[in-house]
């Protein structure tokens, strides 16, 4: 009877490198002892004609290779480490390159081709005992990486039970955590996803090849390696907010609050930032990582953000200062442009003109007196004339329940706000006067509200001193 492999495993109590593709192994963890260095041995074949498999450049953002290893340019080259985790035994065998088996290309690495001791598996194709032969590839940063992912080619033919191939990760190059495998099976594409290390700055991956003292057989081929992680790209949404004006032209919808959202399945909508348009109407929100977190797409390229921008009639003009024209429910008015899903990276357009046939461009003239009285006032006063709410709706030339038609002032119950009917809101004019009995009553805490022989007024008639105070202070 033979006797049981010596091999020392431990319970893996890291992170596992998650499989996605291919034949699940035995979960493990294997550790390098304690003493073992990296060999010194030269490469036996040194392919010095053909080209190095260095580190891929990499690019920007999306997906970025980290490395390639086809074993057909020279090998080992940067960033490979072969160990010889057995070196008691007096032999020294490591990994290296080989055409006698390959997945892709012409050559795939054998775990007894290199080191003092290695030899060509075309002359014995079958491992030496006592094996403990490491592969180690890094260390490679994921501290920017929002997904990443290890594929490789796995062939074997390894004694069941008492021999083993182990592809592993590790924070440390000290202890692996991964899987293992025996046995026998054809060339298996082997994708693993390395969520547990997203973040970490220095990570290795690794195989390792051992067997016992008795039955060898030809044992593991690695090809075709692939490392790869998601690097989320920058995205900036910027655009000018214009209306038509009275007369029908063009011009910047100014000093206007902004939002910009991220667009989730189930309304959920994320808020991602809050700005003004400038004098100019021009609007700029900061350089954002284009990456969605609540996104549930396994695809990152499907991850990246869904935009839209909302502007709102209400608006903080200084920090005593709150400007808004709302519906008669009090909620402002809001325009929207997008969404433009799975943004690509770089610099988003979201301008957007009100025209005409908008039945809420009044709210957007309104909007933009208030912010012209309120002008006119500090830069004229150098005093700060506060807080101004409009109301009006489209249509509506009566406010519910007040008494009379028409544009007013309320600064009574439910107030202080002015009141605009659908009529007036064509002037400038009716807007501002009004505007006015608020800032009055901004300023002193009345208006000649019991004057009811003023609430009938109209241009060239003469009622009485109060109201002649009243309604000359409103036309500033």
């Amino acid at each position: 009877m033979k006797a049981a492999s010596l091999a020392v495993e431990y319970a893996p109590v890291g992170p596992l490198p998650t499989l996605l593709s291919g034949t699940a192994g035995r979960p493990t963890s294997r550790r390098l002892p304690a003493g073992v260095v990296p060999s010194q041995t030269p490469d036996r074949d040194l392919k010095k004609s053909e080209k190095d498999e260095g580190v891929i450049p990499l690019s920007a953002s999306g997906w970025q290779e980290i490395k390639r290893e086809t074993f057909d340019g020279i090998f080992p080259n940067a960033g490979w480490i072969l160990i010889d985790a057995n070196p008691n035994d007096g032999k020294e065998y490591l990994w290296d390159d080989d055409n006698y088996r390959r997945h892709g290309g012409y050559w795939a690495a054998w775990p007894a081709n290199g080191g003092a001791n290695g030899y060509d598996p075309a002359n014995n194709p079958h491992y030496p005992p006592n094996m403990a032969s490491w592969m180690i590839y890094g260390p490679f940063d994921l501290s920017d990486a929002r997904a990443a992912e290890i594929v490789f080619w796995l062939w074997r033919q390894i004694e069941a039970r008492y021999d083993r191939i182990f592809f592993g990760i590790s924070p440390d190059r000290g202890t692996f955590y991964g899987w293992q495998w025996d046995g026998t099976a054809d060339w298996q594409e082997m994708r693993f996803g390395l969520d547990g290390y997203l973040g970490d700055p220095s990570v290795w991956v690794g195989w390792l090849f051992e067997s016992d003292s008795t039955i060898q057989y030809e044992g593991p081929w690695v090809d075709d390696i692939l490392i790869r992680k998601y690097v989320a790209g920058k995205v900036t949404a910027r655009g000018s907010f214009s209306y038509a004006d009275r007369n029908n032209n063009p011009v910047p919808a100014r000093f206007t609050k902004v939002y910009l959202y991220d667009q989730d399945p189930g309304g959920s909508d994320d808020l991602l930032g809050i700005t003004v348009t400038d004098a100019n109407g021009f609007f700029q929100f900061p350089v954002r990582t284009n990456w969605d977190e609540d996104d549930p797409d396994p695809d990152p390229n499907n991850r990246r953000l869904d935009l839209y921008v909302v502007w709102e009639t209400d608006v903080n003009d200084s920090a005593s200062a709150r400007r808004r024209v709302t519906n008669f429910g009090g909620q402002a008015y809001r325009w929207q442009r997008g969404p433009q899903t799975n943004m690509q990276d770089g610099i988003v357009d979201f301008s957007r003109h009100i025209g005409w046939g908008d039945n809420q461009l009044p709210a957007m003239w309104i909007f933009q007196d208030l912010r012209r009285a309120w002008e006119y006032i500090r830069n004229t006063t150098g005093v700060d004339p506060g807080s101004v709410t409009a109301r009006w709706e489209n249509g509506q030339n009566c406010y519910p329940l007040w008494p009379f038609c028409g544009s007013y002032f309320n600064g009574g119950v439910g107030g202080p706000y002015i009141f605009i009917d659908h009529n007036s809101a064509i002037s400038g004019d009716t807007v501002v006067h009004e505007t006015g009995h608020h800032y009055m009553w901004n300023a002193t805490g009345w208006w000649l509200w019991w004057d009811v022989g003023c609430y009938s007024h109209s241009l060239f008639s003469q009622e009485d001193v109060n109201c002649a105070w009243s309604e000359g202070w409103a036309d500033f």
